[in-house]
């Protein structure tokens, strides 16, 4: 098929897993990046890095109103070149979260993360030469 974007991957082997892991995250900064987004960066836990992949996000959990809230915001980081984890938050209409965390969350709090997740990613091989080609819409 075209570009072999089709072509049936070899399955995955299972990994023993019970559950997600969560960390508690420093926030280092936040930048404002527009006037209705922001990116937030956090720091690397000291006694063990995170690892993630291109394409994944982090699930963010805090409090708003006396409720734990979960959203999940893709990475905007790189695991090649940024040392710190990265993710943006742009305000939705009515958004709990994507309005609480502009209005009030401080450089230095910390945030309970869900450990990196999603498929949406590739593995980058260099004897392994192919075309990647993407379509975004937004």
């Amino acid at each position: 098929m075209a570009f072999g974007f089709f072509k049936k991957s070899e399955p995955k082997k299972e990994e023993q897993h019970n559950g997600p892991h969560y960390f508690d995250l420093r926030v280092k900064n936040i930048v404002s990046e527009t006037k209705d987004a922001i990116s937030i960066w956090f720091e690397q836990p000291a006694d063990r890095k995170i690892s993630y992949k291109s394409g994944q996000f982090l699930t963010l959990i805090v409090p708003v109103n006396g409720k734990e809230v979960r959203r999940a915001y893709s990475l905007c980081s790189s695991p090649f070149t940024d040392q710190d984890l990265g993710v943006a938050v742009k305000r939705v209409d009515n958004g709990l979260m994507s309005n609480w965390l502009p209005d009030n969350l401080k450089v230095g709090q910390t945030v309970k993360v869900m450990e990196p997740m999603g498929q949406f990613t590739t593995e980058f091989v260099s004897d392994k030469k192919r075309h990647i080609i993407m379509f975004a819409g937004g």
